[in-house]
């Protein structure tokens, strides 16, 4: 599983990541918060051609940078059998978004894998997101990567 932490390309903002909700329908974790990602496919060249593909197709933004690759962990589910996530920190544009508000870009999203998305920052209450022990700490990660490299 290749997982992104997205984070709006104006530095003159605090960083912020992108949140997913899964669908209610989902089989797995139905209504919880991810970060954006998926699998690797045979049409990928490299790892970092699935973390773009991945970005675009989940949420319709196009990566600009791939910053830096952190903390990841191994995982089980009853379809896949054992994972492992990666996690990147990425900047984001949105492919028709040509507005310089400094708000991040809105994703596009699939209603059949994830309902709602939310940007949060450092300092949010995380608390308001239900997500994994483990997505919870990715993402608190994430949010600490994001405010080094981006401050």
């Amino acid at each position: 599983m290749v997982a992104r932490a997205l984070s709006p390309t104006d530095s003159l903002q605090k960083p912020k990541l992108l949140l997913l909700q899964r669908a209610a329908n989902e089989d797995a974790y139905p209504n919880m918060y991810e970060l954006p990602g998926g699998n690797w496919e045979k049409s990928d060249e490299t790892i970092l051609h699935t973390v773009a593909r991945e970005a675009l197709e989940e949420t319709g933004l196009v990566v600009t940078a791939i910053c830096k690759e952190f903390d990841g962990f191994e995982y089980t589910t009853a379809r896949r059998g054992p994972a492992k996530q990666l996690n990147f920190l990425v900047e984001v544009r949105s492919d028709n978004d040509s507005d310089a508000s400094g708000e991040p870009p809105e994703p596009t999203l699939n209603a059949e894998e994830h309902q709602a998305y939310a940007w949060v920052e450092e300092g949010d209450d995380l608390e308001k997101f239900p997500m994994s022990d483990s997505m919870r700490t990715v993402v608190q990660n994430a949010l600490m990567q994001a405010t080094a490299i981006c401050s």
